[in-house]
């Protein structure tokens, strides 16, 4: 039972702060290495890539949406104002069973450069997808959601990329906000921060996992049709793109910007959504654990596995300190673990956390997030997980 304790805790520890020490030295190392082959070999170095008109590729947006009266005009709009050549992309938006104005905003557009597809009835994200896929003809499909702005070179910047026929899948960089918070009291968006960090160093080793939904882009002929039930599909689309031996590259310089969730509730059952959605994805990726993906398993494991099944090792460690209260130091970290889970818990439910100090915040964001992916692992198992969705905020 002390083994247990101790392993568990030292894989919590691990996968929240030793993997970024890890990953920042395996980074710097190869940066170094890269800079050093350069300045003796005069080998190809770290650049920005580049690529004038005649070398973008054609490119199609696709956005499944659904009840997005609030938004959709401004996607519209904001994707038709992208610094990318006319003539060379389209956006292809599939209203999934809307019952509001979504349907009638998207239909009043006349632009040629948009195409509209209507479903009926809602049958969930993934099946959209995979419809609009099947209307896309240019070699490179850029997916985005409804509630998201890019950046006006942000098309230009994914696009880039796949002049490299290496590169199977390109991650631009989202940022979150909220005009509702103060930016110190935003801890979805101070943890999303660490995450793009995270992401750069990921994709200098060739471990980049998974896009932000909001922005990424795959060359079309190494999409993979997703499963009618998919929660994750943005994860479960660029796996398959590595998991086929081809790149996927980060570009920061790639911006969208989206708003995060406006209350704590709302953010909780989308947190439900995405753990649920992980769990699926673990089990639906057996193949990613192979050792021939090299570092990708190992970013796989460190940053996503463990991290998902961060509720099950505090768990696992507050059932071992159990059979170790006769120890007296046992004793006190049994009494520390619970007086942290009560204390966090008392916040939450009198919903001052917002106004505590920041480690305290930060750590009340930690346990939200693992309380909602501990309900997405029973929800898996405890009912059917379909893929249609109910609209939040974010």
């Amino acid at each position: 039972m002390e083994l247990v304790f101790w392993l568990c805790i030292s894989a919590v520890v691990y996968t929240y702060i030793g993997y970024a020490v890890v990953l920042h030295l395996l980074s710097g190392t190869l940066g170094a290495v890269s800079d050093s082959l350069y300045v003796l070999r005069k080998n190809e170095r770290r650049v920005a890539v580049q690529a004038d008109d005649s070398q973008l590729p054609s490119l199609a947006v696709v956005i499944s949406a659904y009840n997005e009266e609030s938004c959709i005009e401004q996607r519209v709009t904001n994707l038709m104002a992208q610094d990318y050549p006319l003539g060379r992309y389209r956006i292809l938006i599939g209203s999934d069973g809307s019952t509001d104005g979504t349907n009638g905003i998207l239909e009043a557009f006349s632009d040629p450069r948009l195409q509209v597809f209507l479903f009926e009835p809602n049958r969930g994200k993934a099946t959209v997808l995979n419809d609009l896929l099947e209307n896309v003809s240019e070699g490179i499909v850029v997916f985005s959601d409804a509630n998201t702005d890019f950046e006006a070179g942000a098309l230009r910047n994914l696009a880039r990329h796949f002049v490299d026929e290496d590169v199977g899948a390109v991650c631009g960089e989202l940022q979150l906000h909220n005009a509702g918070k103060v930016a110190s009291a935003n801890q979805d968006s101070a943890y999303w921060k660490v995450e793009r960090v995270l992401k750069f160093h990921e994709a200098r080793l060739g471990g980049l996992l998974g896009a932000n939904g909001g922005i990424y882009a795959i060359r079309k002929e190494l999409y993979q049709a997703l499963p009618s039930d998919t929660l994750i599909d943005d994860f479960m689309i660029v796996m398959r793109v590595a998991m086929q031996g081809y790149r996927v590259c980060y570009d920061p310089a790639a911006v969208a910007r989206e708003e995060t969730s406006p209350d704590v509730g709302s953010e909780f059952r989308r947190r439900v959504r995405i753990g649920t959605g992980n769990y699926q994805a673990f089990f639906r990726l057996p193949g990613l654990f192979h050792p021939r993906h090299g570092w990708l398993t190992f970013t796989y494991v460190s940053h996503k596995v463990l991290r998902w099944f961060v509720p099950h090792l505090a768990i696992g460690a507050l059932l071992a300190n159990c059979f170790l209260l006769s120890q007296p130091f046992y004793l006190i970290t049994f009494a520390l673990q619970i007086a942290v889970y009560f204390c966090l818990s008392l916040l939450v439910w009198l919903k001052v956390l917002d106004r505590m100090p920041a480690p305290v915040r930060a750590a009340g964001f930690l346990f939200l997030m693992n309380m909602a992916f501990m309900v997405g692992f029973v929800r898996l198992f405890s009912r059917d997980s379909k893929g249609t969705w109910a609209r939040t905020v974010r």
